[in-house]
């Protein structure tokens, strides 16, 4: 069986709706796509987003809501049939932590508050919990949406290797700054980011990396483009940009995922809840589009393929639904399988 956990909200942010009530887990039928029972594994506050430590020993959460009522992120344990054991938290300077990602040694954890626009970088402990605080960066700037980009909002932060950052993305301010991490006295650098800029107004979001690191895909969320670029050394150059909407005027980006065998790029478009597949050509890592589908429910704010890819399990916020498409492992196409888990404004899915 393939099992997975699912982040929640359980406590409104404004007008958005918040029914669940923290972390859970289910599976996947490996043939057919259909559900296991949803399991609340540890109740919690808007665990909005979730990431695993090495080894998948300790999962992360984060606290996703404003300054009065306590920001922070969540280490918990990996304990007996798939239940989480809390190690402990660390409150948050800022506020509405939306992202959180570990490097892969164990030694940071860092989160990207989306409101106050600071990313943040722990030391981590030897049995997984959090330490201490070692960086507060904080952005400067604003973008062209006086709605959206009033000021510096970091949406997604990831460790990455060859060579070492810390990659902030920034919704307010069209940027990505990349943050140098000394792999040898483990220090981060602060004050001298290299800076990647793309054209005011995308709003970008999120991004994952090719399995061998050459290649990086910037899904936005204002625009729903993706931006390609290629790793050269420490240069990151733009070759293409593609809209996951050709046409439309209303949009709204949220997840990007890879296929496991790096040949096929996926993203959620929230205002159509569509899923948009394009095919990967392997020399130049261009993009083509290969075909968009129905989630299955309204607003798909996250979703993850299975280990294997042969499934995707759709997070659907606004119907307060999972759903599961089928892959297609020579096209990359996906298909319903008519399989659906109700479960409360489904934020994060961590296979």
């Amino acid at each position: 069986m393939n099992g997975f956990y699912i982040g929640t909200y359980s406590k409104p942010l404004g007008n958005m709706q918040a029914n669940g009530e923290g972390i859970y887990h289910s599976v996947l039928e490996p043939e057919t796509g259909a559900f296991g029972r949803a399991l609340l594994v540890a109740e919690a506050v808007n665990p909005s987003y979730l990431a695993w430590g090495p080894g998948r020993g300790n999962l992360y959460a984060t606290r996703e809501v404003f300054a009065a009522d306590g920001p922070a992120l969540l280490a918990y344990k990996l304990g007996k049939d798939d239940r989480l054991e809390k190690l402990g938290e660390a409150p948050v300077k800022g506020e509405l932590p939306c992202h959180l990602d570990v490097d892969e040694r164990g030694r940071f954890l860092a989160s990207a508050q989306y409101k106050t626009g600071n990313a943040l970088v722990f030391k981590l402990l030897p049995d997984g919990g959090i330490g201490q605080e070692l960086q507060d960066i904080r952005h400067h700037g604003s973008g062209p949406n006086p709605h959206r980009q009033e000021a510096p909002h970091v949406h997604f932060v990831k460790f990455t290797t060859n060579p070492d950052e810390l990659v902030a993305v920034d919704l307010g301010i069209d940027q990505l700054l990349r943050y140098p991490v000394e792999p040898m006295s483990d220090n981060l650098d602060a004050e001298n980011p290299m800076v990647v800029k793309v054209f005011p107004g995308a709003g970008p979001r999120h991004f994952v990396m090719s399995p061998d690191g050459k290649h990086v895909y910037l899904f936005s969320e204002m625009s729903a483009e993706i931006f390609h670029f290629e790793r050269d050394g420490l240069r990151w150059c733009q070759r293409q940009t593609i809209p996951a909407c050709p046409g439309a005027s209303a949009v709204s980006g949220a997840a990007i995922r890879l296929s496991p065998c790096g040949a096929y790029l996926y993203v959620s478009e929230r205002s159509r809840s569509e899923i948009i597949c394009f095919a990967i050509d392997p020399p130049s890592g261009a993009l083509v589009l290969q075909q968009r589908i129905p989630s299955g429910g309204l607003g798909p704010r996250d979703f993850a393929l299975t280990k294997d890819g042969r499934f995707m399990v759709v997070a659907n916020q606004l119907s307060n639904s999972l759903t599961s498409l089928r892959i297609d492992q020579k096209s990359g196409q996906m298909q319903a399988t008519g399989h659906e888990l109700a479960i409360g404004s489904p934020v994060c899915v961590l296979p």
